[in-house]
């Protein structure tokens, strides 16, 4: 009700100060013409001098390209009240979009002794239209806006404040608009000097010093080459000389079968130790290169594997097995047996029987689980 009249009110001092006020945008001159190097956004000189109060012609009215478009929007917004005005029984709005909202009316419920509400409502709603109307025009328009200078004489600071829309801009500005702006620069300060002077001049410092180190050997000359391919063929004389014992196991843990495959290799040759006791299950290599292995719930097993190449160089691995404890949160529902029974009035009764009980000793009449 307060935000009504207050709309009212300042509406009202809005309309009275356009339509019946004095001009104060610039001091009127006859004969007034523009000097041709000042414009304002009509198009109009407000420059008498370069100091001073602004001079300029005699307001007149828009071109008609925009007043006829305005004149049409008043035209409607007058009557289009009555679009929706069910205190008349007038809607054809509402029925017009009632197949848009079908769906969602049903949803929709008057409250308690709604309607009863109407007209104190109304009658609230006029109120405060005509008093908001009514104190602006008696400021403004028969004190002549003296009890608003005197208003301001006395609250400067609240006048102010009011001038300044409750500095929520200056608010909005500090708090929204300086959040995201620190977190820009902190995105830039990010940008130049994670990204672009760490990142980037660390990779480009590893691709300049790997084209300085391959530029002494791509010179041309049959030495660097022939040093080059040394190089090669010591690095898999080594891969060949040192054997890679790896493995990877695949099993289930619902049946607790588990299958542990050797990688193959040059002229590799295996042997297991597949109880995990410590001890190899033989003592020569032979070709077998992949072991099953059973575990009961909740059982774990190190399985071992040692590989031998055909340069009688030995490396060995472990091989971690658990079969951990199912998972009974997630099992499916209990089945229920129902037992169909016929007491002594002949009445069909569904009895649960408990899981593990014996069916009942009165023969079932249509019983089914």
């Amino acid at each position: 009700f307060i935000a009504a009249v207050c709309t009212a009110f300042y509406m009202t001092r809005l309309f009275i100060g356009i339509f019946f006020g004095d001009f104060r945008g610039w001091k009127i001159v006859r004969g007034f013409k523009d000097p041709g190097h000042d414009h304002d956004a009509h198009g109009h000189g407000h420059h008498g001098h370069e100091e001073g109060p602004l001079e300029g012609p005699k307001p007149h009215e828009s071109p008609w390209q925009m007043w006829v478009p305005l004149a049409v929007l008043g035209a409607l917004s007058i009557g289009a009240g009555f679009l929706n005005a069910h205190l008349f029984h007038l809607h054809p709005l509402d029925d017009w979009l009632g197949p848009v909202f079908a769906k969602a009316a049903p949803a929709v419920a008057l409250s308690e002794n709604a309607e009863s509400m109407t007209m104190p409502l109304l009658g609230a709603a006029v109120l405060a239209f005509a008093g908001g109307v009514g104190v602006a025009y008696w400021v403004y328009v028969l004190a002549k806006g003296e009890p608003a200078r005197r208003l301001t004489e006395a609250a400067p600071r609240l006048h102010q404040l009011v001038a300044d829309k409750w500095r929520v801009d200056e608010l909005y500005d500090e708090t929204v608009v300086g959040s995201v702006d620190s977190l820009a620069e902190l995105s830039v300060a990010g940008d130049k000097w994670v990204v672009d002077g760490i990142i980037a001049r660390f990779t480009s410092f590893v691709v300049a010093a790997s084209g300085t180190v391959l530029r002494y050997l791509h010179n041309g000359r049959v030495q660097a080459y022939a040093f080059s391919m040394l190089i090669g063929v010591g690095v898999v004389g080594w891969l060949l000389l040192a054997p890679q014992a790896e493995a990877r196991s695949v099993g289930s843990h619902e049946t607790g079968v588990y299958s542990v495959s050797a990688a193959p290799g040059l002229g590799y040759s295996y042997r297991w130790d597949e109880n995990g006791d410590g001890e190899w299950d033989s003592e020569d290599f032979g070709n077998k290169a992949r072991v099953d292995v059973n575990l009961e719930v909740d059982q774990r097993r190190t399985v071992r594997l040692e590989v031998k190449n055909a340069f009688g160089r030995t490396a060995s691995t472990e091989i971690p097995l658990e079969r951990p404890k199912p998972d009974h949160s997630r099992a499916g529902p209990v089945p229920v047996t129902i037992d169909v029974l016929q007491d002594a009035e002949g009445v069909l009764r569904g009895l649960p029987r408990a899981p593990g009980a014996p069916a009942p000793q009165q023969p079932s009449q249509g019983a089914h689980p």
